[in-house]
């Protein structure tokens, strides 16, 4: 287990990226197999490049003033929303605030093994029940479905 600020991990600065700086909070570098989270400073005027990936992206805004860009169009942000991105959607986010933009990005760190299709199920309905279960006269702690 560790526990430390997102500021004791130095910030990549991509040349390709004027304005944003990425900590890798939490990688393979420290034993995590499965996700990545960074966490991203977006300087005032700033932005992301549009991109797509094939996996899906949690985000969550920590401070600053921003929109997240889309396929569907733009979405103002400001702290504590949050964003999801499904694969292979386009997206950016642009600082148009004052101060610097941050936030919390998880995505996976390796692509899924091919997997062989599932055949699709229906749904079982929900069972109905006539009345609120109750409680059986022997045991006081495990409710008894009663027929109708």
């Amino acid at each position: 287990m560790e526990v430390f600020r997102p500021e004791d991990v130095p910030a990549e600065e991509p040349a390709n990226l004027p304005g944003v700086k990425i900590r890798w909070v939490i990688d393979k570098k420290r034993g995590a197999e499965n996700f990545a989270m960074r966490v991203f400073e977006v300087a005032p005027g700033a932005e992301t490049p549009l991109h797509d990936h094939w996996y899906e992206q949690e985000m969550y805004l920590l401070d600053g003033r921003g929109v997240m860009v889309g396929e569907a169009g733009e979405w103002p942000l400001e702290p504590g929303m949050v964003m999801w991105v499904p694969p292979h959607e386009r997206h950016q986010i642009k600082n148009v605030g004052e101060g610097p933009l941050k936030f919390i990005c998880c995505v996976p760190q390796k692509k899924p093994e091919a997997q062989s299709p599932q055949p699709l199920r229906e749904p079982a309905p929900p069972l109905p029940l006539a009345r609120p279960p109750r409680l059986d006269a022997t045991c006081r702690s495990a409710p008894v479905r009663t027929s109708p």
